[in-house]
């Protein structure tokens, strides 16, 4: 990493995990407090900016987020279970 660009990647860093705190806990942290976790951070930016890199990062994504729950699996379980599944018992087709 050239000198003088660690920046780029601390404000990247900053605005993902503020993006993954907004999807999984129900009080999200102050920024400050996200930016604050490495002491020896010395990088400190404005909310506005991080916002705006949440943007950058989300329309990345193409606004594709989601949280992974056990009810996105149910299909899946279900076709391994023989008697949901009458392809497997030899019944239809």
């Amino acid at each position: 990493m050239k000198p003088g660009k660690g920046w780029q990647w601390h404000l990247l860093s900053v605005a993902c995990l503020a993006v993954a705190a907004k999807m999984e806990e129900t009080s999200v942290p102050n920024l400050l407090d996200l930016q604050l976790i490495e002491p020896s951070s010395r990088f400190l930016f404005k909310p506005k900016t991080v916002h705006r890199m949440e943007l950058l990062v989300m329309s990345s994504l193409k606004w594709r987020l989601c949280t992974v729950t056990p009810f996105d699996f149910v299909h899946y379980f279900i076709s391994k279970i023989s008697c949901f599944n009458p392809q497997r018992d030899g019944f239809g087709s």
